[in-house]
Formats: C-alpha cells, sequence, structure tokens
C-alpha cells in the first residue's frame, strides 16, 4: 500500500491551519484506516506520543493543535511496513529505534509538549533508511563495551522480576539522593533487600561501592586532582608526586599545626589540603552520539534550523556564522560540538550564614534544539573547584585539565560511533563563550569590571566620573552613542552642562564580551510606578522596561536589534536628564551594549545566569555531608547523570528527577521567595494584566495562541 507523502510534518507550528497541513493530516488518517485501524487510532501527537487510542476527530484536533511528533517519520503504530533492506540492516543499537511510544522514560522526552512541539526541532527519524543498511559498521572497541555493559544491565532483578538489574539500581540511587541518606544506610537497605525480601540469587549489588563500580563502568565518573591550599599549582602530568607546591612552598596535605605531622584517616590514608573534582568531558560528549533518541538532535541546527533574520537560536548568531566561515573545516561536519561555559559560586549549606563557596564549572552543548537545549539535564557538569573561599583570579589554574581536554578535541578529536547513522566520524568540539555575572567576567577574563575603565565594551574610552562623598564611579555621557545631529547632542541644560560632539567608541574585533542583568524585573517597573513618580520619569522608566522585555523574547528579529540599539540609547539619555550620577553605575551603562551581544551571540535566554543558578541549587540538594560537600554533589552529580543516560536505553526506568511538581506550568519554576515588600493596593485592570502576562509567557499554553476548539 502507497504511503502518502510526508513533507506536511515539517511546517513550523505557525502553519499548522494551512491547507496543506491539514490535508496533510487527513491522508494520514485515511492511510492509518485503510490500513485495516478504523475504531480508535494511536494519535502521534506530542502530548499523546502514540500512547492514547482515540475517535479520528479527535486525533485529528491533537494533530493541530500540538503537533506530530516530528521523530515519528516511520508509521509503524498506523500500518506501514518496513522495506526489506531495513529488516536486514545491522542495528547496532541496544535498545532499540522504534521505542516511540514509551516517549515518556526517555528524560530528554519527559516533557513531550516542550521538546517535541515546536518544529524548530524537527529531528531526523530514529529509523533511517537512508542512512543504514550496507553502509552501517560496527561499534569500535569501546562502544562495544559500553553497549555490552547495557545489555547485560537489561537483565530482570530476578526470574520472572519485572524490572531490571540497572533500574533497580539507579532508583534506588536516586532515593539515595532525595533522601540525602548516608552510605551507611544505603548499605543496610541493600542488605535488607538482598537477604530478606528478595529471591535467591537476585542480581542486586551488594554494597555502594559495587553501585559505584556499575556508573564508573558506563564511562561516568570524575578525577581527583589534588591542589595547593593557596590556589598556586595543580598536582597534576609531571608535578602529580611533588609533596609541596613549588610556589608557595606550602604542604600538599594537611597537618597539625602544633605537632607538624601529617594528618592521616583512620585507614591511614593522607589527606590533601585541598582537592578539584574533574569530570572527564570526552566520554560524555560521546554518550550524545552512542544513543539514537540524542544523535539525530546533535545535528539539528544544520538539518532543521529555518536560516532566516529571526534569532531563535545561537546557530542564529553571527557568532556561530563567524566561526563556521573562519573555521570551514569544523564546520562541514555538522555533528561538531559548540559549546557555551558557564561559572559561578554558589554557598552549598542550608545556612545561609556559613560563609563558604563551591564554584561548579558547567558546558552547554547548543547543538540541541532549543526547547531542550538549556534544559538542566542536558547540562555537563565539568569540575567542581572547592571552597570554602572564592577561587578569584587564580580560576585559570583549576582550568587546566578542561583546557588541556577542550584543546585535544579541536585540534585532533576523538573516533566517535553516530547511532543514528551506525557510522563513525571524527568528533570535534569548540568553546563559544563564557556565561558568567559580571564580577565573575573580571575573574574569567582578566579585565576589571571596576573603577574607570569597567566597561570592557568601551575598553579604554569609557568614560566615567567619581563622586566624591559618595565614593562612586558613575558612567554616563550616553548622547554620544546618538546620531550625529540628534537635538539631545545640543541640548547641554539638560545634562552635564557642555555639548556633545564626540563619537561613539569603536567596538574592539575578537573580544567575546558577555555580560547579565539580573536585578531589572522588566516586567514588575511599570506597576510598582504608576501613579507613583512625574510622567516623565515613569514613561522613562516603562521605555526601559519595555527594552528588556524586547530584548529577552525567546525569537528576535535583526532588524528589531538595530531598533533596540537606538530606543536603549535614548531611553539612557532621558535617565540622565531626570537621576543623580549615582544612579549610573557600571551595570546601567551596560545596557547599551545588550543589543549588539544579542546580534552576536543570539537570544539572551542561551546565555544568562537564570538556568544556572537554578542547577547550582539542584547541587546544593545533594550535599548530605557538610565536611565534604563537594564529594556529595559529586557523587549526587553522577547519580542523575546516570539516570539520564541510562533512562534514553532502559524502558523500565522512569524517575522524576526534578522536585518541581509535574503539574506545575513552566513559567512557575523559577519564582524566588520575595521580601516582606511595601503593601499595594489593587487597582482595577491589575488581574487582567496579570493573567495576559501569564498567558504570554507561559509555554504550555503556546499551542492555543491561534486556535479554537
Amino acid at each position: 500500500m502507497h504511503t502518502p507523502d510526508k513533507t506536511w510534518m515539517n511546517l513550523a507550528r505557525q502553519h499548522r491551519d494551512s491547507q496543506i497541513y491539514i490535508q496533510g493530516v487527513n491522508s494520514f488518517l485515511d492511510f492509518s484506516e485503510r490500513s485495516g485501524r478504523t475504531s480508535n487510532i494511536s494519535c502521534p501527537c506530542v502530548k499523546c506520543g502514540n500512547r492514547s487510542y482515540l475517535d479520528r476527530d479527535i486525533v485529528k484536533s491533537h494533530l493541530i493543535v500540538y503537533g506530530i511528533r516530528q521523530s515519528y517519520t516511520f508509521w509503524y503504530c498506523h500500518g506501514e511496513k518496513r522495506s526489506r533492506s531495513y529488516e536486514d540492516c545491522d542495528n547496532n543499537e541496544l535498545e532499540g529505534d522504534n521505542d516511540e511510544v514509551e516517549a515518556d522514560n526517555d528524560e530528554l522526552e519527559d516533557d513531550n509538549d516542550e521538546l517535541e512541539g515546536d518544529n524548530d526541532e524537527d529531528s531526523d527519524n530514529d529509523v533511517e533508511d537512508s542512512n543504514r543498511g550496507n553502509d552501517s559498521e560496527e561499534p569500535h572497541e569501546e562502544a562495544k563495551a559500553f553497549f555490552s555493559l547495557l545489555n547485560d544491565s537489561k537483565e530482570p532483578l530476578y526470574q520472572g522480576s519485572r524490572i531490571s538489574k540497572s533500574s533497580t539500581l539507579l532508583k534506588l540511587l536516586h532515593l539515595k539522593n532525595a533522601g540525602q541518606w548516608t552510605n551507611t544506610s544505603f548499605n543496610m537497605l541493600l542488605k535488607l533487600l538482598k537477604d530478606e525480601i528478595l529471591p535467591e540469587n537476585s542480581n542486586l549489588q551488594d554494597s555502594y561501592y559495587e553501585c559505584k563500580k556499575f556508573i564508573r563502568d558506563i564511562g561516568l565518573s570524575f578525577e581527583n586532582i589534588d591542589a595547593c591550599k593557596n590556589n598556586c599549582m595543580l598536582f597534576r602530568k609531571e608535578h602529580k608526586d611533588l609533596q609541596s607546591c613549588k610556589i608557595c612552598g606550602l604542604s600538599r596535605l594537611k597537618v597539625d599545626n602544633s605537632s607538624g605531622a601529617t594528618i592521616k584517616k583512620v585507614n591511614g590514608k593522607t589527606i590533601p589540603n585541598k582537592v578539584l573534582r574533574y569530570f572527564p568531558l570526552t566520554q560524555r560528549l560521546q554518550r550524545l552520539y552512542m544513543c539514537s533518541k540524542t544523535a539525530h538532535l546533535m545535528r539539528w541546527h544544520k538539518d532543521t534550523r529555518v536560516d532566516d533574520d529571526i534569532l531563535r537560536h545561537p546557530a542564529d548568531s553571527m557568532t556561530w556564522k563567524s566561526f563556521d566561515e573562519n573555521y570551514k573545516d569544523f564546520s562541514l561536519e555538522p555533528r561538531n560540538l559548540r559549546l557555551g561555559l558557564a561559572n559561578d559560586g554558589f554557598q552549598p549549606f542550608a545556612n545561609g550564614k556559613t560563609s563558604y563557596s563551591i564554584w561548579p564549572v558547567i558546558l552547554i552543548p547548543y547543538n540541541l534544539p532549543p526547547t531542550i537545549c538549556m534544559q538542566s539535564s542536558n547540562f555537563i557538569l565539568s569540575m567542581l573547584i572547592p571552597g570554602p573561599d572564592s577561587p578569584g583570579d587564580a580560576i585559570d589554574i583549576y582550568l587546566q585539565p578542561l583546557i588541556d581536554e577542550l584543546s585535544e578535541l579541536w585540534k585532533t578529536g576523538i573516533k566517535t560511533f553516530d547511532a543514528s547513522t551506525s557510522r563513525h566520524f571524527t568528533l570535534r568540539a569548540a568553546l563559544l563563550w563564557t556565561i558568567n555575572d559580571f564580577p565573575a567576567y573580571a575573574n574569567l577574563s582578566g579585565w576589571s569590571t571596576k573603577g574607570k575603565l569597567a566597561c570592557p565594551y568601551c575598553n579604554k574610552n569609557t568614560i566615567s566620573m567619581r563622586l566624591i562623598n559618595g565614593r562612586k564611579e558613575c558612567y554616563m555621557c550616553h548622547r554620544r552613542f546618538l546620531s550625529e545631529n540628534h537635538k539631545f547632542r545640543k541640548e547641554k541644560d539638560l545634562f552635564d552642562g557642555t555639548i556633545e560632539i564626540r563619537k561613539a567608541p569603536e567596538l574592539l574585533s575578537g573580544k567575546d564580551i558577555l555580560h547579565q542583568v539580573q536585578d531589572l524585573k522588566e516586567y514588575l517597573i511599570p506597576l510598582a510606578t504608576r501613579g507613583l513618580l512625574p510622567n516623565e520619569v515613569y514613561e522613562a522608566l516603562v521605555d526601559l522596561s519595555k527594552f528588556f522585555s524586547m530584548l529577552c523574547s525567546k525569537s528576535i528579529k535583526k532588524e528589531d536589534l538595530e531598533k533596540l540599539q537606538i530606543d536603549i540609547t535614548l531611553t539612557l539619555c532621558k535617565l540622565e536628564k531626570i537621576f543623580p550620577p549615582s544612579f549610573f553605575d557600571i551595570m546601567v551603562h551596560l545596557s547599551i551594549h545588550f543589543p549588539l551581544e544579542a546580534l552576536l551571540g543570539g537570544p539572551v535566554q542561551y546565555r544568562w545566569m537564570y538556568p544556572i543558578e537554578q542547577y547550582m541549587g539542584i547541587l546544593k540538594t545533594y550535599v548530605r555531608n557538610k565536611k565534604h560537600p563537594e564529594a556529595s554533589i559529586s557523587e549526587g552529580y553522577l547519580v542523575n547523570e546516570s539516570i539520564s543516560l541510562c533512562s534514553r536505553y532502559f524502558e523500565d526506568l522512569s524517575v522524576q528527577i526534578s522536585d518541581q511538581p509535574e503539574t506545575s506550568l513552566s513559567i512557575f519554576s523559577t519564582i524566588e521567595e520575595l521580601s516582606t515588600g511595601t503593601p499595594y493596593i489593587y487597582e482595577d485592570g491589575d488581574r487582567e494584566r496579570a493573567h495576559v502576562y501569564i498567558l504570554k509567557n507561559c509555554e504550555e499554553a503556546e499551542p492555543f495562541y491561534k486556535y479554537e476548539y
């Protein structure tokens, strides 16, 4: 039986009401009925994922409202038959590309309406008839060992069990994390299950040590690298056998201050002063390609992305395109990884008064589609820089292992098995930029973010003034960013008493400068100031609010960014008329450079600190031993990383890692606890405005914007 044309599946969300899309839906439903499915039909929409059998009319409405799952291009649930060439091909994956019905067990797909509801994330079909067949290759030895281990782990927990050995293990480890159990209590639970509850000869591990061996064997582990207490050096490579720092001479190990003797544990092992936990990157990147559920997504930016004047993803940015143009040998392979590096410190204890700061370094793979690119399950923890103090300018000492590994991935790459094509390729990686707040920017870049030349964009042409009594540096003179004939340039009485004739400073090429704004709440300013301030003040603040609202859009046109550049310049000039110089600190001044930054790097949500700070909140929950918070975080991260990896293979593994209730809307996932504040009496229309704000910013409401049922 002839299979209908499937090009309608690739139409973007805004075209679901088009005649072409609706005709495609009808032809799909007709095909299903001709195949013998005349009663209820399996619904392949993003929400149902072939798990519900519904009436034809309901399935049709679901496909129009939610869209069809983009990976479901082989309609095996609706009567399409496989070709002979596919049946004969050698599928080297462990867990089957055809488990589409079980998408809710996939960590990357547990939020279906986000993962595949937007056609900007169109993905290649897991069943790739054209790419497989005679061209498929045997996985290399390391990949074979990984697949073999996972295959062995699919054995039932005991004879007749409905759950596998590995799923049981990972679920127990997740409970250990969530409940903050000690290793001793976990061993007691394993002994109870093994000896008194489970049948004899069950496959459950005997101890926590055995559980950690499984995690290590699948390539998820970390290295302990001793560091100088004064952050002078790492004891690695040719310095791994040194017993004291070659810079300051301080002992590598903890010593008793009174006796001078080396302190040892009960088992006789020595204790280093500081330990860097480093999570090797290469194997973690290879794992992204060894499962077909993620491998095809890594080519999304090349195969599916719409290339127009709208910025939706870092792949649309000037930096990405310029990089591709300058390094064509790298860009010719779309599977090569583009990474972002995020870094910040956090206090790991519940007691906020405790002085302690841990600095995680997090990598973000930007090859993934927009809706899952910034999900915490896709973040890669690279290292934990130990406390109790911030590394400050010495952060480059701790980054050495990562820099070495990234250099190797950039220069030579690593042989990697691609499960979506059953072929090998040489995987390379490049670091596009760093993500951090402005104070941390100084540590990573070396540019001082304080004083007269605090603006890295204006550089040596930064204009500032020092308030003598306030002892504060202020940054004004934004009229120089206006066009040369703008009237504000001559209005000296309303500004600093001078006519502005200077031009805007020239931008320095080759500088990748990132800024963050976290204290300006764009939608709260108009609500909080209406009726309380003079009109000219209120209007200027509303303009500032609108600027950040537009800048933070999920997608934005390049021409709109050019307009925003003009708008923010005018807004800052208006503010200079109103506010004293003390208002214009460096964070206010930096806003004039944000439109260009968005043009260079793409939508701001891919490079701001909010998801990173939320992720640090997750890391904080792993701490169960306050004496060794870094060790607790490292082991907790490995457990959740293992769950994320294995859930892509095991159909019986479905664990809710996030503490966020499943019924909660996405817009409420970032709410922070507010202070008592000032009492406010609601006025007419406030409730409606709040309602509209939620509807416009809630991702779950997006499918209903254009449709009424």
